[in-house]
C-alpha cells in the first residue's frame, strides 16, 4: 500500500471504530509520509488510541502533531481530549486557551471548552474580512418556482459570495497529495453590522454522536447570535457520516459512487412561514479536480447533511 492508500485505509478503519487496525496502517503511513504531512497522520492515530482507552498514547501523538504543527488546532483538541480523559483538568485548560487564540472558530475547542469550562468566556468570534475583489460568478443555490419561499436578495448575494470564495479556495488545493476542504458553516445575523460567524465543522461527519454534538452547537449559537441564514460546505469524501447518496437511484444522484466534491446547503430562516432549506451538489471534475461551476439541485429531505438547524418553536 502506498502512503496515501495506508492512511485512506486507516480512515476507513477508524469510521468502522476499529481503533486497533487503523493505528497499525496509521503508524505504516508515519514511515512513508513526507515530513510537512506527517501532524496529521500523528492527529489520526491519536484519535486510534484514544479510541483503544490508551489515553497516555494518545497524548504522546497529540504532542508530537503539535511539534510538528504548532499552528494546527486540530493537535490541541487531541491533546486536550487526552488530557480530560486522564483527569488533567488544569492542563486541558491550557491547551483549549492556545488553541483557541489560533482559532477562535473552532467549534470543536468552543464545544469542549463550553462543556468542560462553562464558567470560562470563549473568546470573540472574528469579523468575516470582505472580498479583496468582486467574487466572479458562481451558480448558487437559490430558490425555484418549485420552491415555496423566495430567498431575499440578501441571503442570496451572502451564499453567492461564500461560494466564490470556497470555489478558489477548493480549485487551488493540490488533490494528488491529499489535500481536503475541511467542513464548515457560515452564518447570516440579522443585523448587517454584526460579525458573520465561519464555524470549522470537519468533526461532525464523522459519526452520529459528533454530528449530533454539532447539531446542537450550532443551533445554540444560531439562537444566540440571532442569526436568518446559514451556508454548510462539505466535501463529499471527507463524509464518513452521514453518507445521505448511498442507495440512491440515478435519478437521485446522477454521479457514480466515486465522483467527488462539494455539497452546500442553505437554510434560511425569516419567519416561521418563512423558512427553507435546499441543498445542490457541485461535482469535481477527476482530471483537473476543479469544480463544476453549475451545482446540481438534490432532494433536501434525502440529501440534506444537517436537518434544520433554525428553531420555529422556540419557547
Amino acid at each position: 500500500l502506498g502512503k496515501m492508500a495506508e492512511k485512506a485505509l486507516g480512515n476507513k478503519l477508524f469510521a468502522d471504530k476499529q481503533y486497533k487496525e487503523a493505528a497499525v496502517q496509521y503508524t505504516k503511513a508515519l514511515k512513508t509520509t513526507p515530513k510537512e504531512e506527517l501532524h496529521i497522520i500523528y492527529s489520526n492515530r491519536s484519535a486510534s488510541f484514544h479510541g483503544m482507552e490508551r489515553f497516555n498514547k494518545a497524548l504522546e501523538d497529540a504532542d508530537s502533531c503539535i511539534e510538528l504543527k504548532p499552528d494546527w488546532v486540530k493537535g490541541y483538541f487531541r491533546k486536550a481530549k487526552a488530557l480530560e480523559t486522564l483527569g488533567k483538568v488544569n492542563e486541558m485548560a491550557e491547551v483549549l486557551d492556545k488553541g483557541l487564540a489560533l482559532d477562535p472558530t473552532s467549534m470543536e475547542l468552543r464545544q469542549m471548552m463550553k462543556k468542560a469550562f462553562p464558567n470560562r468566556e470563549l473568546p470573540p468570534l472574528p469579523p468575516k474580512e470582505p472580498p479583496k475583489s468582486t467574487p466572479a460568478p458562481v451558480s448558487v443555490p437559490a430558490s425555484s418556482q418549485s420552491e415555496d419561499v423566495m430567498l431575499e436578495e440578501g441571503v442570496v448575494s451572502f451564499a453567492r459570495e461564500i461560494l466564490s470564495e470556497i470555489t478558489k479556495e477548493f480549485n487551488a488545493k493540490d488533490k494528488q497529495n491529499g489535500e481536503s476542504f475541511r467542513a464548515q458553516i457560515h452564518l447570516l445575523p440579522s443585523n448587517e453590522s454584526s460579525n458573520r460567524p465561519v464555524i470549522s465543522i470537519e468533526r461532525a461527519f464523522l459519526s452520529p454522536e459528533t454530528c449530533i454534538e454539532c447539531i446542537k452547537f450550532l443551533r445554540d449559537m444560531i439562537h444566540r447570535e440571532k442569526c436568518v441564514a446559514s451556508v454548510l460546505i462539505a466535501q463529499k469524501s471527507t463524509i464518513a457520516y452521514p453518507q445521505r447518496w448511498k442507495n440512491k437511484t440515478k435519478e437521485e444522484f446522477p454521479f457514480d459512487e466515486d465522483v467527488d466534491g462539494l455539497f452546500v446547503q442553505l437554510e434560511t430562516f425569516a419567519s416561521p412561514i418563512k423558512h427553507t432549506s435546499i441543498v445542490h451538489f457541485l461535482p469535481m471534475d477527476k482530471a483537473t479536480g476543479q469544480l463544476a461551476k453549475e451545482g446540481y439541485p438534490l432532494n433536501v429531505d434525502k440529501f440534506g447533511l444537517f436537518p434544520p438547524l433554525f428553531r420555529r418553536d422556540e419557547k
